[in-house]
């Protein structure tokens, strides 16, 4: 009888024990005679040769196999047995005929029988010598003990370990063939301290200042967000980082741009999550689907593309989680990353129209001229706002007529973030306010509005603008809106007056009538 050990060729079969016949590709290596594969090697053996109460010549395999063409093998073969699972994170290869000895003894002394003839196939490979240089003084100094080179000689040996000495403060270390853990210095020290016993090393807390421990910058934005967001009523959640090809489509993602995994598991887990999005919207579907109709979420977690890896902030939220219910929706969520963005110290940003095809594209009240828009600090984008389109919804089975999203990079804005906090006397003088509704075209932007004031005449003594409302109506036309903002002006050296006042609001008028074609309702 000849036994071989090769990869299977061209179209061949094998009936596993399990009842199936599969198909074997020439990445598959097989345990063979000469006709034809008597098994799948390292995974399963074939039903032909399998063994029964009426069995009495029994071929005993004790082998080792390459750890990543077993690992291939069974993906292949959509095969994973215990076999598989031994074989695929490696095996001693020095003791191959130990083990077929041993239970080959066993099998005489249990059962009786004769011993047969001993076959060889494969590459006859050494295991090879593994060998570490473990320093003394140096492991003395990481456990607060002063050990004598005998005394650690002894505990390796009570182990199996072969040591030998090089100089006066170092050993050469050979471990055991079945001990495949232990490769490095740390390992070996750590066999020394088992032997040894734990209870027997000091306890001691490493000499650390205070001063010189400094939290990330990172961690400090993320407990702030996280910290802002659930007080404003938002419940945190975790999804998973591994999504389907068919979810990032779902949210109009570049698939050409993420990273996909060689082996997945499942087609629901072949790439890594190129954005929070999914996640977050499933869960709202989730929810919306248990009877929780006020629905705030969000979830800090990394995202991946094909060359790089990012940490973001996402929230979701439906019309009805609103806080407020006479706003909602898209402007609310704006002010909430306001206030987000406010606590973490960053106040040079814009809201910029955009256009993604997550979103729906129309007007939407001050915002913006779009259903969407980016976050900016000069040219740098970093987080992203818009209402999810109704297709969209419908594909995640998610019935509400609107649901805005939000994102924000985190590791931009821990760049940006300031924490430190400056503070200055109380004004000695009273602020004054004028509210102007300035008609405007459609496309015109309330940034773009706020851009332009702080660009022209009139500024002195501006303290703040804050938007108030915006009005459209069938008097106005289809093409225009009005947008009413609040304008307050302080002097650090004296009460404004009426006159002061209305000559710096005409010169706010002016600039943006001249720039924008703006009039006073």
């Amino acid at each position: 009888m000849k036994i071989s050990v090769r990869f299977a060729q061209g179209s061949e079969e094998l009936v596993t024990i399990d009842g199936i016949k599969r198909k074997l590709s020439p990445e598959i290596l097989v345990i063979a005679d000469k006709i034809r594969p008597l098994a799948i090697a390292g995974i399963m053996g074939g039903k032909e040769s399998e063994v029964s109460e009426a069995t009495r010549n029994i071929l005993l395999e004790s082998a080792y196999f390459n750890p990543l063409v077993i690992r291939k093998a069974s993906r292949l073969s959509g095969l994973a047995s215990d076999s598989s699972y031994r074989f695929e994170r490696s095996v001693n290869m020095g003791g191959i005929l130990e083990s077929s000895n041993l239970a080959c003894s066993l099998i005489l002394k249990s059962a009786g029988g004769k011993p047969g003839p001993l076959f060889k196939a494969g590459s006859d490979v050494k295991p090879p010598a593994k060998s570490i240089i473990f320093n003394i003084p140096r492991a003395n100094k990481l456990l607060g003990k002063d050990l004598s080179a005998v005394k650690i000689k002894a505990n390796l040996s009570a182990l199996g370990f072969k040591t030998t000495s090089l100089k006066k403060d170092a050993l050469k270390i050979t471990p055991p063939a079945f001990r495949q853990d232990v490769s490095t210095p740390a390992d070996v020290l750590e066999e020394v301290c088992r032997v040894y016993g734990y209870e027997n090393i000091p306890l001691s807390l490493p000499a650390i200042k205070p001063s010189q421990l400094r939290e990330e910058n990172i961690l400090l934005v993320q407990e702030k967000a996280a910290q802002t967001l659930s007080s404003l009523g938002f419940n945190e959640v975790i999804t998973y980082s591994l999504l389907s090809r068919e979810a990032v489509q779902k949210i109009r993602c570049d698939g050409q741009n993420t990273a996909s995994l060689e082996n997945p598991l499942s087609q629901e887990q072949e790439v890594l999550r190129p954005s929070l999005t999914y996640g977050l919207l499933n869960v709202l579907a989730r929810n919306l689907e248990l009877g929780n109709t006020k629905c705030a979420f969000f979830e800090i977690g990394n995202c991946f593309s094909r060359d790089s890896e990012c940490r973001f902030l996402g929230i979701v939220m439906n019309k009805r989680g609103s806080t407020t219910l006479t706003t909602g929706g898209l402007l609310e969520l704006k002010g909430v990353l306001e206030l987000l963005l406010q606590k973490i110290g960053i106040q040079d940003y814009k809201f910029i129209h955009s256009t993604d095809p997550l979103f729906t594209v129309g007007y939407s009240s001050a915002l913006v001229a779009g259903g969407s828009t980016t976050l900016t600090t000069g040219k740098e984008e970093f987080g992203f706002l818009g209402q999810v389109k109704k297709e969209i919804l419908t594909e995640l089975r998610i019935d509400e007529s609107e649901v805005i999203i939000a994102g924000l990079n985190l590791d931009k804005l821990r760049n940006m973030a300031c924490f430190s906090r400056a503070y200055q006397p109380l004004p000695k003088y009273p602020s004054v306010s004028r509210d102007i509704s300035l008609i405007v075209d459609e496309t015109i932007s309330y940034q773009a509005l706020i851009d332009t004031i702080k660009s022209g005449n009139g500024l002195e003594s501006l303290e703040n603008i804050k938007f108030k409302d915006v009005y459209r109506s069938e008097a106005l036309g289809k093409t225009k809106k009005s947008i009413t903002i609040s304008l307050e002006f302080r002097s650090p050296e004296e009460t404004l007056t009426d006159s002061q006042v209305n000559s710096r609001v005409e010169s706010i008028v002016q600039t943006v009538s001249r720039e924008l074609g703006a009039g006073v309702r």
